[in-house]
């Protein structure tokens, strides 16, 4: 039987394979052919999960509460992105003070590994409106994104949200994580 099967590699090969061997007298062989059937069409069906596009950070930053960005309170919560690469609904972590904010990381983890997302986006606020990263948000950024890649959930942005701009930190693939600045945007480009 192993001479006989050549496995395909293509489209074209899998259908011939197919035609040759539907009326095979061997049900092992049949059987074979459905298992061969089965994996072909998950195949695809993971390749076209795979081959759709990540949500734009602007999809995702439309799906926070316009509430949040003129609070005078930081806040802190995330968006998952699901393995079919659709955005789910955002969560609310924590709200703070004028100037702090505690990031929950129990409960966080907790509500991540429930979802079972294959990536998610960290957004919080700064009610002073100067939206340039402290020290303590680019440990924060660093500290998520090592953590939820143990869970192989990986953390694809972190906003920074004020009234009229949302100021963009990703985690590079430099050694130490250097973060960059992916994006700004204005309430005016949100709306067109």
């Amino acid at each position: 039987m192993r001479d006989f099967i050549h496995w395909p590699e293509t489209e074209p090969e899998l259908h011939e394979f197919i035609e040759r061997l539907q009326d095979h007298p061997d049900p092992e062989t049949r059987t074979l052919l459905t298992i061969l059937d089965r994996y072909h069409a998950y195949r695809i069906r993971r390749e076209q999960a795979n081959s759709r596009p990540l949500p734009e950070p602007c999809e995702i930053e439309d799906r926070i509460p316009d509430s949040l960005r003129s609070s005078l309170r930081e806040w802190i919560g995330w968006i998952p992105v699901f393995p079919d690469r659709k955005p789910g609904e955002w969560q609310l972590l924590s709200q703070g003070s004028e100037t702090r904010v505690a990031f929950p990381l129990r409960k966080f983890f907790l509500d991540l590994l429930r979802l079972e997302p294959a990536g998610f986006y960290l957004f919080h606020n700064h009610p002073s409106q100067s939206l340039l990263p402290s020290l303590e948000d680019v440990r924060l950024t660093r500290k998520i994104g090592e953590l939820s890649k143990t869970f192989g959930i990986h953390l694809l942005g972190h906003g920074i949200v004020g009234i009229r701009q949302t100021h963009w930190m990703m985690i590079g693939s430099q050694p130490r994580g250097k973060l960059q600045i992916i994006r700004k945007r204005s309430p005016a480009q949100r709306l067109s």
